[in-house]
């Protein structure tokens, strides 16, 4: 016996899902030049990297754990 097929259906149109696709992609470009040069400024001041690498990871870990208990629910 053959079995069904299925076609798959999305509930956003190819224009509406390029349109999330590159807004998510020019925000994470952004966030990634904007800590590149951030970086580069304090160790150009005189702050260890090590430093630099903890309170970067530390907003990272603060990131998460805020998206996880405390994302708005539409």
């Amino acid at each position: 016996m053959e079995q069904p097929q299925h076609q798959l259906t999305t509930q956003t149109s190819s224009p509406e899902r390029f349109s999330f696709w590159s807004y998510f992609t020019g925000q994470a470009m952004v966030q990634t030049i904007l800590t590149n040069f951030i970086a580069t400024y304090l160790m150009l001041n005189g702050i260890p990297l090590e430093h630099i690498a903890l309170s970067m990871f530390a907003v990272k870990l603060w990131d998460i754990v805020n998206d996880t208990f405390f994302r708005r629910r539409f």
